[in-house]
């Protein structure tokens, strides 16, 4: 390695493990280091096991056999004014997810597969105070207004190889993981009973399976094309809720056993990677995720007749009904842009996405508070005999979004965000 490449390649994994601070409420799915900074998508080309929960196929153009880690990262920020001028911005919390796993490719025509990521890492936190007052007294209280959806990934991928055609088929065991808390008003402190507002905290988990199907075509000598799916899948959640508000109203007891169904949705995307020279590549992907298709609200189920009864209004703070979110999603889209550009000693390479959110003005609010997003990112490669290691850096500029909910003011205004995500990969073939 030379020493100018070593310097190079040392500060830009300096630079992205100082960025270690994260929190974003977006269901992008983690990518490795190579296809962040190609766009996030890389339907059509080969980025170790980066497919499995993309276009599986690509697995037959590695013709090898290699382990690989990688080390991803999220910083970042929401933004909402309200039609009050109450400007409110979401914490950034230190909240990393890692993967790896091995593939090996048997013949010219077959690659086999087994790894691990975290498919998505939605998370959103917020400070939240507030003064209450009435006619005979005053009180602040200070609440978490958190929401998190980790789903994590175990996948056994394949891939099979005839002349200029690959296909290739992931299964993929899901645990999906949720943490929300919010504020919740009390009615009955204007009469004196309890405290104007209480913290509620939910932790549930669940387990399901789904799987990826693709397909690689070889188009001409300079053109490559990938097509994908990737299933829908339902989670039945199961945890607990616990508050002490109807302990201290109704001597209820503050911590009950709860449940509810989570659903993501089905996604299609395509690419194409075009060889201008020798030197010089181009990628052009599309993904279409349909939103549209799965439930429109999250419901809970309580085993507690007082809490399933006092949670199905909606609240007067928050305008939330503890009992059932509101997930009234829209189909959206993603499509990107990326170029690779390969010098003697690394590749260096950068890319363009623009990511649609599926939220609708229904569904917007501080617990769910993604908007479209304008992504642009850069990363360098270099491999030094059996070992690559590719870093990259990705930005998102949210597009802010005007909200107008009639009658619902706390809820009504402008959301934006912005976001880092630093990534680190690692691969040695064996």
């Amino acid at each position: 390695m030379k020493p100018n490449t070593s310097i190079l390649i040392f500060l830009l994994i300096f630079l992205l493990n100082t960025f270690i601070i994260a929190g974003d409420a977006n269901f992008n799915s983690a990518s490795r280091a190579k296809t962040l900074s190609l766009n996030g998508l890389y339907f059509a080309g080969a980025d170790g096991l980066q497919p499995v929960l993309g276009n599986p196929s690509t697995l037959s153009l590695l013709n090898s056999r290699g382990i690989e880690f990688f080390i991803i990262d999220h910083i970042g920020q929401h933004k909402f004014e309200n039609l009050q001028n109450n400007l409110f911005q979401s914490f950034q919390d230190d909240d990393f997810s890692f993967g790896g796993g091995a593939y090996w490719s048997f013949s010219h025509s077959f690659t086999a597969a087994l790894s691990y990521q975290r498919a998505i890492d939605y998370k959103v936190s917020w400070p939240f105070t507030n003064l209450f007052s009435n006619d005979s007294s005053s009180s602040l209280l200070a609440f978490d207004f958190y929401n998190q959806i980790t789903i994590d990934a175990a996948s056994a991928s394949f891939a099979f190889k005839f002349d200029q055609v690959s296909v290739g088929g992931s299964a993929n065991f899901y645990y999906v993981a949720q943490h929300t808390s919010f504020p919740r008003s009390n009615e009955r402190w204007n009469q004196g009973s309890g405290l104007a507002a209480y913290q509620f905290n939910y932790n549930l988990d669940g387990y399901s399976f789904g799987f990826n199907l693709g397909a690689s075509f070889q188009v001409i000598d300079q053109i490559g094309a990938g097509i994908m799916t990737r299933s829908g899948y339902k989670v039945d959640l199961e945890g607990t809720a616990e508050s002490s508000m109807f302990a201290q109203l109704d001597s209820s007891s503050s911590l009950v056993n709860l449940s509810g169904n989570f659903e993501m949705p089905w996604v299609f995307g395509g690419g194409i990677v075009y060889e201008w020279t020798d030197d010089l590549i181009i990628n052009l992907d599309m993904q279409y995720n349909l939103w549209n298709g799965i439930q429109k609200t999250f419901d809970f189920t309580f085993d507690n007749s007082s809490w399933q009864q006092n949670l199905s209004s909606i609240d007067s703070l928050t305008t939330i009904t503890a009992a059932s979110f509101t997930l009234s999603f829209d189909n959206s889209i993603d499509a990107g842009l990326g170029i690779e550009y390969k010098t003697s000693d690394l590749v260096l390479r950068t890319g363009y996405r623009f990511s649609q959110s599926p939220n609708t003005d229904d569904t917007y609010n501080m617990l769910f508070p993604s908007v479209d997003q304008h992504w642009v990112s850069i990363g360098i490669g270099y491999q030094k005999e059996n070992l690559l290691i590719d870093a990259a850096i990705a930005y998102a500029f949210g597009i802010a979004k005007e909200v107008m909910k009639p009658g619902i003011r706390n809820l009504s205004g402008s959301y934006s965000s912005t976001m880092i995500m630093p990534n680190v990969t690692i691969r040695y073939l064996l």
